[in-house]
C-alpha cells in the first residue's frame, strides 16, 4: 500500500539543465497522481469506517447458547464499544461457572471490537478466549491458537498502559507455556507479570485475584523447574491469602488441588488426601461440572498411585469409582479419564495371579477409546502416552489385536500431525492478520495526517513505512518456518508400522514392543520440536537415532549407519533448527541406499571447523544423484522429497540472516564411478543462552 499525499501546484526553476528538468518533471508528475490517489483512498477509508460498524450482527445472529436476554440487551446499545464492554462484563461474571458460554461471549465481543486494532476491548476479548481455551483442555493443540490470542492481547495492553490487565495477560501466557511443557519460558512471563503488578498501588478485588493467580502459577512452574518444595509452598500460601481475602471459592478449590499434588510428591499423604477432599467440597458448592470432573480425575489418579505403592485393591476400586463419577459429568477431557481407567486395569494385571487376560482386554478397550477421543479432543499428549502403553501390552495379547492397535496408533498419529499442522497454520495466519491490521491501521493514520502535510513529509512517511514492511517480512518468514517444521512423512509411518506388524506375525513380540516405543518417542520428539525455533543438538541426534533404528528395522542388513560426533562439542548446550539433518538422511536412504544392490552405509559427522562454525555432514555410499534420477524416471512411483525442499528453504533463510553455508557434493571412486553423496551444512554455533539471535 502506497502512502498518498494532498495535491499542490509545483513549478520548475527556469535555470535547471534540460535533463534534470525532464527527470524532475517525471518525478513531480508521478507525485501528482500519487496525491490524487491519496484523496480517493482517504474517502474510501472514511466511508469504510462508517459501513463497518456492527452491521453483520444485525443481519445475522449465529446459533448459540447465549441467552435471549443478552441479545436483547445488546440491541439496546448504540455503539460497538458499548456492546463489547457489556459482553466483557459477562465474561468476567461467567468465566468460572460456564466456560463454554464465556467463550461464545468472548468471540462475540471480538466481532464487535476487532475492527479497532489497538482497542482495549479487543485485547480483553482475546484474553478471555485464550483463558477459556487453556482452562477447558490444557492438553489440546488449540493452545497454539490461545498463545497467539494472548500474544496479541499483550501487545495491545502494553500500548494502552493497563497494568492489571497486562499482568493478567502475561500470567496467562506463562500458564499456557507451562501447559505446553515450556516451564522455563513460562517463568519469564510470570516474572514480567509480577514486575508489572508491583507498580499497581490500588487494592481491590481484581488486584487480589490477579496476585493470587500470579503466585499460583509461579508455584506450579517452580514445582517442575527447581523442584524446591519450600519455595512452591511459599508461593501457594501467598496465593491462598489473596483468595481467602476475596472469598473466591473456585480459585481456592483449584489451589487446594495444587497443594494436594505437592503434598503427594512430599509423601505427606494425609495432607494430600485432605486437600483433595476440600477442593471437591468447594467445587460442589460453587463450581462448573467440568472443574468438578477434573478434580475427580486428579483424586482418582492419586488413588491409583496409592494402589501402585501398596498393592491394596481397595485403592484400585476407589480410583475407578471416582473415574466413573467424573465420566458422568461429561467433561471436556474424556481421553485422560479413559487413559487412567486403562492404566488401572493394566496395573492390576501385573499384581494378580488370575484373570490377567481379562484385565488386559479391559485395558485395551479403554486405550482404544483414548485413541479415538484423543483425536477428537486434539489431545496430543495422551495419544503419545497410550502408544507407549500399547507397546507394553502387545507381547501379552493376541497378535491380531496387537496389529489392529498398531494400525490405530498410526492413524491417530497421522490425524494429530494433520491437526497440529492446521493449528499452527491457523495460529500463524491469525498473527499475520494482526500484523497486517496493525500496518494498515498505521497507514490509515499516516494517510489522514499526510492530507494536511506537505509533500516532503508524505515522502518521508512512505520511506518509514517501507522499512516497517521489511521488518514485517522477516517476521512472516519466522512464522512460515514454524509451520514448515511440523512435517512427518506418511510413507515413513506406513513403512514403520508394516515392519512392526511383520515382527508380531513372526512372534517376535518383544522386538516389536521395543520398536513401538521407539516409534512413539520419535513421533513425540517431532511433534514437540515442531513448536520450537531451536532445539539442542542432543535432541536432534536423539531424533535421528530413533528414525534410523526404525529404518534399520525395515531394511535389515541393507542399511548400516554410524555417528562421528566431536567430543569437545557440548551437544546439550548447542542449539540448531529442528529437523535440520533428518530430511537429508531420509533422502540418502530413499534415493541412495535403497536403490543400491549391496548393503549401504550412512555416516553422520558433526564438528567445529576452523572457522568456528558447526559443520554437519551426512555422507552415504549409495548410487549417487545422477543414477538415482535415472532410476526415478524409470519408476512408476513418484515420491518428491518435500523434506529437502523445506530444509533448503530454511537454510536459504538462515543464509540471509546468519551467513550459513550449504552444499551437496557428488562422490566418485578412483575409476570415476559414482560412489555416493555428501551433504555439508555449516551454521553458526548458537548456545542456549543466546538462542534469541535468530
Amino acid at each position: 500500500m502506497l502512502l498518498k499525499n494532498w495535491n499542490r501546484n509545483l513549478a520548475l526553476p527556469n535555470n535547471l539543465p534540460a535533463r534534470h528538468g525532464r527527470r524532475l518533471s517525471k518525478i513531480f508528475s508521478a507525485l501528482y497522481f500519487f496525491c490524487i490517489n491519496s484523496c480517493i483512498v482517504l474517502l474510501t477509508i472514511c466511508n469504510g469506517c462508517k459501513n463497518e460498524s456492527g452491521s453483520s450482527f444485525e443481519k445475522k445472529r449465529p446459533a448459540s447458547n447465549i441467552p435471549e436476554k443478552v441479545y436483547s440487551d445488546i440491541s439496546q446499545l448504540t455503539s460497538d464499544d458499548q456492546k463489547a464492554a457489556y459482553l466483557l462484563n459477562l465474561c468476567e461474571e461467567w468465566s468460572e461457572q460456564d466456560p463454554k458460554l464465556t467463550l461464545e461471549l468472548a468471540n462475540l465481543a471480538i466481532d464487535f471490537s476487532q475492527n479497532k486494532e489497538f482497542d482495549s476491548n479487543y485485547a480483553k476479548s482475546l484474553y478471555w478466549s485464550a483463558f477459556v481455551t487453556n482452562q477447558e483442555n490444557p492438553q489440546s493443540i488449540n493452545l497454539e491458537k490461545a498463545l497467539i490470542d494472548v500474544k496479541i492481547s499483550i501487545a495491545i495492553l502494553e500500548k494502552k498502559k493497563m497494568p492489571i490487565w497486562l499482568s493478567r495477560a502475561l500470567n496467562l501466557r506463562a500458564l499456557i507455556h507451562y501447559n505446553l511443557y515450556e516451564e522455563e519460558t513460562g517463568a519469564i512471563y510470570n516474572l514480567k507479570a509480577q514486575r508489572v503488578m508491583k507498580d499497581v498501588e490500588t487494592s481491590n478485588e481484581q488486584v487480589a485475584k490477579t496476585w493470587g493467580d500470579i503466585y499460583r502459577t509461579a508455584g506450579n512452574i517452580e514445582l517442575y523447574t527447581t523442584k524446591n518444595i519450600e519455595t512452591v509452598l511459599d508461593y501457594f500460601h501467598r496465593s491462598y491469602s489473596y483468595y481467602t481475602e476475596i472469598a473466591d471459592t473456585n480459585r481456592l478449590a483449584r489451589l487446594m488441588v495444587n497443594f494436594a499434588i505437592v503434598y503427594d510428591k512430599s509423601q505427606k499423604l494425609e495432607f494430600a488426601d485432605s486437600c483433595y477432599l476440600v477442593a471437591i467440597n468447594l467445587y460442589q458448592q460453587k463450581g462448573n461440572p467440568n472443574n468438578i470432573a477434573k478434580t475427580y480425575l486428579e483424586y482418582a489418579t492419586y488413588h491409583a498411585n496409592r494402589f501402585m505403592d501398596s498393592k491394596d485393591k481397595r485403592w484400585f476400586q476407589s480410583s475407578n469409582q471416582w473415574l466413573k463419577a467424573s465420566l458422568e459429568l461429561s467433561p471436556s477431557n474424556l481421553a485422560e479419564i479413559y487413559y487412567q481407567l486403562g492404566a488401572n486395569f493394566q496395573n492390576l494385571s501385573l499384581y494378580t495371579d488370575t484373570s490377567a487376560d481379562v484385565l488386559l482386554d479391559s485395558a485395551v478397550y479403554f486405550y482404544k477409546n483414548v485413541l479415538n477421543l484423543g483425536v477428537k479432543e486434539k489431545n496430543t499428549r495422551y495419544i503419545e502416552i497410550v502408544a507407549e502403553e500399547i507397546a507394553g501390552v502387545c507381547p501379552d495379547i493376541n497378535a491380531d489385536v496387537c496389529s489392529t492397535l498398531l494400525a490405530k496408533v498410526g492413524e491417530s498419529y497421522q490425524a494429530i500431525v494433520d491437526s497440529t499442522n492446521l493449528a499452527l497454520s491457523v495460529a500463524s495466519y491469525k498473527m499475520e492478520q494482526f500484523k497486517d491490521r496493525q500496518a494498515a491501521g498505521k497507514m490509515r493514520q499516516l494517510i489522514l495526517w499526510s492530507s494536511l502535510a506537505v509533500l516532503g513529509i508524505g515522502i518521508l512517511f512512505l520511506v518509514l513505512y517501507l522499512k516497517s514492511r521489511v521488518t514485517f517480512f522477516r517476521e512472516q518468514l519466522s512464522t512460515q518456518l514454524k509451520a514448515l517444521r511440523a512435517q512427518m512423512n506418511p510413507h515413513f509411518i506406513s513403512n514403520s508400522l508394516n515392519a512392526i506388524d511383520s515382527l508380531i506375525h513372526q512372534n517376535r513380540k518383544e522386538e516389536a514392543s521395543e520398536y513401538i516405543i521407539d516409534f512413539s518417542r520419535l513421533c513425540r520428539l517431532i511433534l514437540n520440536n515442531s513448536k520450537k525455533m531451536l532445539i539442542s543438538l542432543d535432541n536432534e541426534l536423539e531424533t535421528l537415532k530413533y528414525y534410523l533404528s526404525l529404518e534399520k528395522l525395515r531394511m535389515g542388513e541393507k542399511l548400516n549407519y554410524s555417528f562421528n560426533i566431536d567430543e569437545e562439542l557440548n551437544t546439550s548446550e548447542i542449539q540448531i533448527p529442528p529437523m535440520l539433518l533428518q530430511p537429508f538422511v531420509e533422502n540418502a536412504i530413499i534415493h541412495g541406499i535403497q536403490k543400491k544392490q549391496t548393503p549401504g552405509h550412512i555416516m553422520i559427522s558433526i564438528n567445529r571447523n576452523k572457522g568456528g562454525l558447526l559443520e554437519c555432514i551426512v555422507e552415504d555410499d549409495g548410487v549417487g544423484r545422477k543414477r538415482a534420477k535415472e532410476m526415478q524416471k524409470q519408476s512408476l512411483v513418484d515420491r518428491p522429497s518435500f523434506g529437502i525442499a523445506i530444509t533448503q528453504e530454511r537454510i536459504d533463510t538462515l543464509k540471509k540472516i546468519k551467513g550459513s553455508y550449504f552444499e551437496i557434493i557428488d562422490l566418485y571412486d578412483a575409476d570415476g564411478k559414482a560412489s555416493g553423496t555428501r551433504v555439508n551444512i555449516k551454521i553458526p554455533i548458537i548456545n542456549r543462552n543466546h538462542k534469541n539471535i535468530i
